[in-house]
């Protein structure tokens, strides 16, 4: 048998998510596209979620894409908050020892910091990974007076505190998603082709459709879409997604 070829640049579980959400969009802008094409009629969009549920079921191993969507928003918001506090504790000690730079540094250090640059160039997780639990198990009761009685707030070292083993949990659930089980290569690839294919097909015609409309022709923008909600997006990407999204909120 002739092995099947992806028609997409992605992961697949990136794939199911963007074209699960671009379906989403279209189903709130059902009465409008269905002026435009005949066969979208009816319950079109909400037929062919079904069958992307299910195959994400036979395939993936999951109920529904929904899970998965939600699973990868669980990440990305933690990401966002994690990555948010590191940089805002991060700034207090560079200031606040300031006069004393050895010191400094072997806090920073010590609480990981010093692959920080990397991961705010990246935003792997794996890194994130690294920094929150290294951060977590060197933050003592002693450092963390010590950079308090500066004038830190404690409730900022709790919270990242708090990330490390909330940010593990949500990264184990959305990986737990991406093994593929079940079903062979073949029939994987052939069957994700086909949603790629029809969602596809829905983006280019609703971008013609919604000419002049800039803020919803975004939304029909497969590339656009799968690079906000990555499942491994970066700081600056996830910023793009949580405009994107609010974007989406405003116009529905």
């Amino acid at each position: 048998m002739t092995s099947a070829q992806r028609k997409y640049k992605m992961k697949d579980v990136d794939m199911i998510i963007t074209s699960s959400t671009i379906l989403e969009t279209a189903a709130t802008h059902q009465g409008f596209l269905q002026q435009h094409r005949s066969d979208w009629s009816g319950s079109f969009f909400t037929d062919l979620q079904a069958d992307i549920d299910k195959k994400v079921s036979i395939h993936l191993g999951i109920d529904t894409a929904k899970d998965l969507r939600e699973a990868t928003a669980v990440v990305i918001e933690t990401q966002t908050k994690a990555v948010k506090s590191l940089a805002n504790l991060k700034v207090q000690i560079v200031e606040d020892f300031k006069q004393d730079p050895l010191r400094r540094d072997q806090i920073l250090k010590s609480l990981g910091y010093a692959t920080y640059t990397k991961l705010s160039q990246t935003g792997n997780q794996q890194d994130l990974i690294g920094i929150l639990f290294q951060f977590k198990q060197n933050m003592s009761d002693e450092l963390k007076k010590e950079i308090c009685m500066k004038g830190t707030m404690p409730k900022l070292i709790d919270d990242i505190i708090g990330y490390a083993d909330a940010f593990k949990a949500a990264n184990i659930t959305q990986e737990s998603f991406k093994s593929s089980r079940k079903s062979t290569t073949h029939d994987i690839v052939k069957d994700f082709n086909e949603i790629y294919h029809s969602v596809i097909k829905i983006c280019k015609m609703a971008q013609k459709f919604f000419d002049g409309q800039p803020h919803v022709q975004e939304q029909f923008v497969f590339s656009k879409v799968g690079r906000a909600i990555s499942a491994k997006a970066s700081p600056g990407t996830l910023a793009k997604a949580k405009a994107a999204k609010a974007a989406k909120e405003k116009t529905s």
